[in-house]
Parts: C-alpha cells; sequence; structure tokens
C-alpha cells in the first residue's frame, strides 16, 4: 500500500471514529442537518451560562433563527485547539437590500466564549470570512448572522479536541 492510499483511508476511518466520540460527550457532529429547518434556541443554549445565553437570545429576539445560509466549517477532530482553522459564509446577494448586516461566532468553553464577531455593508462581494481561532476544550461552537431583512441564521458545530488551549496559570 502506498502512502497516499494509506492517508486516505485513515482520513476515512478517523472521520467516521469521531462521530461517537462525540456522542459520548454528549455532543453532535451538527445541528439542524435539513436545510430551512426553524430550531428553538432552548435546544442549542442547554447548560450555558447565563449571560452567554442572554448573548445569544438578544440575536435572535424571536427565538427561531433559520438553520440554513449559514456555513460553519472546521475539523471535527482538531490535534491542537491553539490552531484551529474556521470558515464562516453567509449566503447573500449582497444588495442594498438584502446582505449580512452582523456575524459572530462563539465557543462557549472559551475563557472569552465571543471569538469572532463581524460587521458586513452592502459593499462586501461576499459574507465570508476565514480564520484561525483557538478553542479550549471538546465543545460546540455557535454562529449567527443577522441579515437586513431581521432574519436570523444559525449554525451549530461540535469540535473535539485533544489538546486544550485557553489554560489560565
Amino acid at each position: 500500500m502506498k502512502r497516499r492510499q494509506w492517508m486516505q483511508l485513515s482520513a476515512c476511518a478517523l472521520g467516521s471514529a469521531t462521530t461517537p466520540v462525540l456522542r459520548a460527550q454528549g455532543l453532535e457532529p451538527a445541528v439542524g442537518a435539513s436545510p430551512a429547518t426553524p430550531i428553538r434556541f432552548e435546544s442549542l443554549l442547554v447548560d450555558l451560562p447565563l449571560n452567554l445565553k442572554k448573548e445569544l437570545q438578544d440575536w435572535a429576539p424571536g427565538g427561531m433563527p433559520v438553520m440554513t445560509g449559514l456555513t460553519l466549517e472546521l475539523p471535527e477532530l482538531v490535534d491542537n485547539g491553539n490552531d484551529v482553522r474556521l470558515r464562516v459564509a453567509v449566503e447573500s446577494p449582497m444588495t442594498p437590500q438584502h446582505h449580512v448586516r452582523r456575524l459572530a461566532v462563539w465557543a462557549p468553553r472559551n475563557p472569552q466564549a465571543l471569538v469572532l464577531e463581524a460587521v458586513f455593508t452592502p459593499l462586501v462581494a461576499r459574507a465570508e470570512l476565514v480564520t484561525r481561532i483557538r478553542l479550549s476544550s471538546t465543545q460546540r461552537l455557535l454562529a449567527l448572522a443577522e441579515l437586513s431583512n431581521g432574519e436570523v441564521r444559525c449554525a451549530a458545530m461540535s469540535v473535539l479536541v485533544a489538546l486544550a488551549a485557553c489554560i489560565e496559570a
């Protein structure tokens, strides 16, 4: 077996092996798999501190964000929490009538839960960000995007962190 074939097979095996580990820790690999499914915020806010719950509820006053049109991409298994690649994208034509106003990502188990907040204008061609963040432990990240028409989009993804970052001495 060649090295490339071994790496492809091991990556497939590793990807399928992370889902049972996440479920054993009470986390799911992805939330809201079916498109355009309205969710209740209460299901995402379980076991979060009260101040973070309030902050998230302020973003979606109606309590019904839509689980479509917002993409949150990061690896399901992270070797080192000090350097995690994150991509967030919102589907929007970015016209003056219909554009993304703001976007935020929270990592509830980090010392500072809000890891990313961005403001967009219609002058931006695409509502997309790629960056690197730190994760303190295995957790579920939450992303919310507010559009100019008042719609709030939501995405959540669980990440298994092998080596923690953000540790206070």
